[in-house]
């Protein structure tokens, strides 16, 4: 299912998800896990990070790229039943092309 690129040889994948949460509650929830936070897991870092991750989605989605973003700020259940509608539409959608 995968598309070679025309320019660089490179696999696009045919669906690329990005789990969207907002950078306080990604902090909160690293904190929570009862894990040592990283050096790159603050405030600032993760702001720019999320940012950074949405603005490339917009721009590979107007390249043509089937990018699916999930919203992340739910229950994992919630997240999980997004997650499936969005894939299974995506690959319906590919399937009938």
């Amino acid at each position: 299912m995968h598309k070679y690129g025309d320019k660089n040889g490179c696999i696009n994948p045919d669906i690329t998800l990005i789990f969207d949460v907002p950078a306080d509650v990604s902090l909160n929830r690293a904190k929570t896990r009862g894990e040592t936070v990283e050096c790159f897991e603050n405030l600032e870092f993760l702001k720019k990070a999320r940012d950074w991750h949405l603005k490339v989605a917009k721009y590979l989605e107007k390249k043509g790229r089937k990018i699916i973003i999930v919203n992340a700020n739910q229950t994992k259940e919630e997240v999980t039943k997004e997650m499936l509608q969005k894939v299974e539409k995506a690959i319906n959608e590919l399937n009938s092309k």
